[in-house]
């Protein structure tokens, strides 16, 4: 049995002001080209499939195209949950109708929760938690008691496993944050009492999970995390993106290859000084998405606009090593050495003869109040 696992797709993510669905929509077409390639039976994306509860009409839109060349032109099935960042309504809509079509949208908790595919060796059960908020939960598996979310996802998932006939191979997926993971400054921040053991999913042959944007298994080959469509901060700058091409044997043993996924533009962090960055753009590729760190401990006239006719997709300019010019007690121009050393910082340039002329009319100015 061939399985591709993608979770986290942040569809109509923004990043510092930019619109990332052109760089999605480039990284979507490369998972249909490894989809048409490895035939699995059904591809499996484990929630956060839009990055807020009202994505814009450009992400719904890719969302739908990306799923039609799945269905029509791969003709592999689509089996999907909701994540923490998604609308269970909007991702169910028209689900029953999508399900005759090979989309099986399962984003809330109830009628029927596995999918069943054939190979040749038998049946395999797929079962797709969706996340629900705990007075859900507690409904749902009739647990009042229930205190903290991992608690009744613990129970949830031990409901699936009882049910699940024995001899017969299963997969779980789920969005849930495991012990022991390694966390992205990108990932939405969740509460401790919301993680779960990856324990929790002995018994199942792979765990299919979402959350974490690093791809990583986390307590055994069989809790996998495929990680991210994109790296989504400054801070994964240099890290590379994958979906899992997986295999089940007859026995439910795994074989998980990681496909890579090349992104439309690289994220770059960079630092120097101004005039060091600007006098060796030549070697920094300009398409790529930037941050640049400047090291220089003096105001910097227009920094942002220099480096953005060199750069177009600069999206961040931090200067956290400058030191005030000038003490914070002077209020008054008063000495024109000192103004014409802060002019020549802040605009490179000296003062000019008109200048100076306004600052003396300044500063012979009375105070207000003053004689």
């Amino acid at each position: 049995m061939r399985l591709l696992h993608t979770a986290d797709w942040h569809l109509g993510k923004v990043l510092c002001g930019a619109s990332l669905v052109d760089d999605q929509a480039h990284a979507l077409e490369q998972l249909v080209h490894i989809a048409s390639d490895f035939r699995p039976s059904a591809i499996l994306i484990s929630g956060d499939i839009y990055d807020r509860v009202v994505p814009p009409p450009e992400a719904s839109s890719l969302l739908d195209n990306i799923l039609s060349m799945l269905v029509r032109e791969v003709k592999v099935k689509v089996i999907f949950i909701d994540g923490f960042q998604d609308s269970p309504d909007r991702l169910s809509f028209a689900a029953r109708l999508l399900e005759n079509q090979g989309v099986h949208a399962r984003t809330t908790l109830t009628g029927s929760v596995a999918v069943e595919l054939m190979d040749e060796h038998g049946p395999v059960r797929i079962y797709p938690v969706p996340c629900a908020d705990l007075p859900t939960l507690r409904n749902f598996l009739n647990r009042p008691d229930l205190i903290h979310p991992s608690e009744a996802t613990r129970a949830l998932v031990q409901k699936v496993r009882a049910a699940h006939p024995e001899g017969v191979r299963s997969v779980v997926v789920a969005h849930t944050p495991c012990m022991g993971g390694q966390p992205s400054p990108s990932e939405p921040p969740i509460p401790p009492h919301s993680w779960v053991q990856p324990a929790l999913f002995e018994g199942f042959d792979l765990a299919a999970l979402g959350y974490f944007h690093k791809p990583q298994s986390v307590g055994s080959k069989n809790v996998q995390y495929s990680g991210s469509l994109l790296p989504y901060s400054f801070d994964e700058a240099g890290q590379t993106r994958s979906v899992n091409k997986i295999t089940l044997d007859v026995r439910g043993r795994l074989r998980v290859e990681p496909a890579p996924i090349n992104p439309r533009r690289l994220l770059r962090r960079l630092e120097g000084k101004l005039e060091d960055l600007i006098a060796t753009s030549f070697d920094i590729p300009q398409g790529d998405y930037l941050q640049i760190r400047l090291t220089d401990e003096v105001p910097v006239a227009d920094a942002w606009g220099r480096l953005r006719a060199i750069f177009p997709n600069l999206l961040s300019v931090e200067h956290p090593r400058m030191k005030a010019s000038l003490p914070l007690e002077l209020q008054r121009p008063e000495d024109a050495a000192f103004f014409s050393e802060f002019h020549r910082e802040v605009t490179g340039q000296a003062p000019s003869l008109s200048d100076l002329v306004l600052l003396g009319e300044l500063s012979a100015t009375p105070e207000p109040g003053g004689p």
